[in-house]
């Protein structure tokens, strides 16, 4: 770590870190500043999660990845009903890259961020070219310990728009079956549209679950669409104390950092 550490100066953020190795940072010279609730909302009857709690299971291993099946079938057509109301009168303008008018529309989102953004940078983050898609994994040479080689990974990013004008921004991150929500911009009075909005993508891409660090966007998910089990889980962000940081007051977002 000393290594990587001389290497930015001491400039560095760890963005959320779990209880479970907080004892580490402890020892380290990092001030904790920031917390959020990660939520990780399953719509289907997980099969990987039934089969390692549940051992005896494994006997019918073929049955229970069925039920996983037909469940997630279940789940969607009640939740893609649920959005039909207020995706109505919206349309999506998909996107791969942010132009100068997208650009006006968020910047003001974002000038108050911990972690600078500029039109490049999301441009980078939402590029599709930086994954790969590896249907035979164990037999691809090559890993990353951001999971940007992966059996099924991509991006999708889109503008929202009402009656022509842009309303709202979404990016996620679909791997394997998660959808990783990384942007979620939108005005305050069109949040619920646009949050139907992300799940009529999510459902399109037969993700099975949603993770997402924007509190009110995950509380409205849980309450209104059919879920089988959230988990949450209190992160935490710290930063070195070398940094230049108002620790009293600095908040970061749930879009920044957003690098897997």
């Amino acid at each position: 770590m000393s290594i990587a550490m001389n290497a930015v100066n001491n400039k560095a953020v760890v963005k959320f870190l779990g209880k479970d190795i907080e004892a580490y940072y402890r020892k380290q010279p990092f001030t904790e500043f920031a917390h959020r609730t990660r939520y990780y909302i399953i719509f289907n009857l997980d099969a990987n999660i039934l089969l390692s709690k549940i051992s005896s299971l494994k006997h019918i291993k073929g049955v229970v990845k069925a039920i996983d099946s037909v469940s997630l079938s279940f789940v969607s057509v009640f939740n893609a009903f649920k959005t039909k109301k207020n995706t109505k009168p919206l349309t999506y303008e998909y996107v791969s890259c942010i132009d100068e008018n997208l650009w006006q529309f968020l910047s003001p989102f974002c000038e108050k961020d911990l972690i600078p953004k500029s039109k490049a940078y999301i441009s980078w983050q939402i590029d599709n070219n930086q994954y790969t898609n590896a249907p035979i994994r164990d037999k691809y040479p090559h890993n990353c310990l951001l999971s940007t080689i992966y059996k099924r990974v991509y991006n999708i990013s889109y503008i929202i728009k009402k009656e022509g004008h842009i309303i709202g921004f979404t990016s996620f991150l679909v791997r394997g079956k998660e959808a990783m929500v990384r942007y979620f911009i939108v005005k305050d009075e069109y949040l619920e549209a646009c949050a139907d909005a992300l799940m009529e993508n999510v459902i399109q891409t037969k993700a099975t679950n949603l993770q997402t660090e924007n509190e009110t966007l995950g509380k409205y998910i849980k309450k209104k669409f059919v879920n089988l089990y959230t988990d949450k889980r209190k992160l935490y962000a710290l930063a070195h104390n070398d940094m230049n940081i108002d620790f009293e007051n600095a908040v970061i977002n749930d879009r920044d950092g957003n690098f897997a």
